[in-house]
């Protein structure tokens, strides 16, 4: 019985934690949503996430703004991977994600959707794609990357929690990876991800140089 128990907990169905997800794709209950869709700013890029929410308001703004021609459609989803607090809707902007809203890399499988639902008042959804594409306008950009690797893993140790280094391994050699300085490299992206950045910096306005790049 407790085992029984056990496997229960584990399954995933709507019915245990509902996400929408709102678009303007024809889509049918079975398939699945994927990574790849151009981002509703700046340049339009291929976005790295695709985006969830357990509240339909939200699912709602997501099909009003989504950039592809067609019906807006609101979807019941599930997760097939890990899915985590969006960061632009949530301490950046809305603390404690009272939204609700969660990206994630890995699929949605579509397992139903919502039919009948209210949008939002037309001068408001105006008021919203207004304000994007004065943004584009401004040639507004976002540097947006994904950090997998940190260098470190947390370990527990009699009940008192440690972080244990992680380091980078030459897998031609399958030895620890060297620097010039004879230091142990850690197997981290943080390092390439401020370079990135700063190169990114040098096509943007002053005033983001000023406070990123500039040498004091």
């Amino acid at each position: 019985m407790e085992q029984d128990k056990k496997e229960n907990k584990s399954i995933q169905t709507p019915f245990v934690q509902t996400y929408f997800h709102g678009t303007k794709a024809d889509l049918k209950i079975g398939d699945f949503i994927e990574v790849g869709n151009n981002s509703n700013f700046g340049e339009r890029k291929n976005a790295k996430y695709i985006f969830l929410t357990a509240t339909l308001d939200a699912a709602i703004w997501g099909a009003e703004l989504a950039l592809t021609e067609g019906r807006e459609r609101i979807y019941l989803v599930e997760p097939t991977g890990e899915i985590e607090d969006d960061p632009d809707l949530t301490d950046r902007k809305f603390p404690g994600n009272p939204t609700k809203s969660y990206r994630s890399t890995q699929p949605f499988k579509v397992v139903g959707e919502v039919t009948i639902w209210q949008g939002h008042p037309a001068e408001q959804v105006k008021a919203m794609k207004d304000g994007l594409a004065k943004l584009k306008e401004q040639n507004y950009q976002v540097f947006f990357r994904g950090i997998d690797k940190v260098g470190y893993e947390v370990k527990t140790s009699k009940r008192v929690k440690f972080f244990s280094p992680i380091y980078k391994v030459n897998y031609e050699t399958f030895e620890t990876v060297i620097d010039d300085e004879g230091r142990v490299v850690l197997d981290e992206e943080f390092s390439q991800t401020i370079q990135h950045f700063k190169e990114w910096c040098k096509g943007q306005e002053k005033t983001l140089q000023d406070l990123f790049i500039k040498k004091k």
